[in-house]
């Protein structure tokens, strides 16, 4: 009986070595585990959340670059169309520009202003039978008109003067539209071999005006 007992212990001893092993090293290796798993799934969260952030900053600078590119286009149309026609500047660049081309302005008119019609690309042209069917209520306001102030300009110099003073023109940092230019030997150089020429050009400067478009209430609509 004895020897059964000291057999039984003897092989419960590695048994119990044995579980004694396995929950020493195994359990802190499953709870090691169980945090690892936990953390990289925060990682996961967290590289998700930087990416999303990446992508908005992608977006975001996209849109900045979009934003600096529509500020430099406006800069530029309110060079070209100012709000202001401002005719005592025009008329000292003009002078300017004919002092440093050698050209002589001896006639200077201007017309009435007038309103420039603005369509899409795409638009069927409008007659003016559909025109006047067109309640003008019911016509779609412009944000911004653009307002046309045509000129004449005569002026007296050598050929290579006169291309000189229509660059200038060309190059304003407004918008001039040259709609007809003509030329002739000036009438006090009519016998000379190398003439003088006088130039007519006919040509038009803008401006913008900001129409300010309110919304009506819709109580107010109704009652209308």
């Amino acid at each position: 009986m004895k020897d059964l007992k000291k057999i039984i212990f003897m092989c419960s001893v590695p048994v119990l070595l044995t579980i004694i092993f396995i929950v020493w090293f195994t359990v802190p290796a499953i709870s090691e585990c169980f945090g690892l798993n936990k953390q990289i799934t925060k990682e996961k969260l967290s590289i998700k959340t930087l990416q999303g952030n990446v992508e908005k900053l992608r977006v975001n600078k996209r849109l900045a670059n979009e934003l600096d590119k529509l500020n430099a286009e406006l800069a530029g149309f309110d060079i070209e169309f100012p709000q202001e026609f401002r005719d005592e500047i025009f008329l000292i660049d003009l002078e300017i520009f004919a002092n440093e081309a050698t050209n002589r302005i001896v006639e200077l008119q201007s017309s009435s202003e007038k309103n420039i019609e603005i369509t899409a690309p795409n638009a069927k042209p409008t007659t003016k039978k559909t025109r006047k069917r067109t309640d003008s209520k019911d016509e779609e306001l412009l944000p911004v008109q653009i307002i046309e102030k045509p000129f004449d300009i005569n002026t007296v110099a050598y050929y290579n003067e006169i291309i000189s003073f229509v660059k200038f023109l060309e190059s304003y940092q407004r918008k001039i539209n040259i709609n007809g230019i003509s030329a002739k030997i000036h009438k006090d150089d009519s016998e000379s071999l190398n003439p003088k020429i006088e130039m007519r050009i006919a040509a038009s400067v803008y401006k913008s005006v900001i129409t300010e478009i309110k919304e009506e209430n819709s109580k107010d609509a109704e009652i209308k």
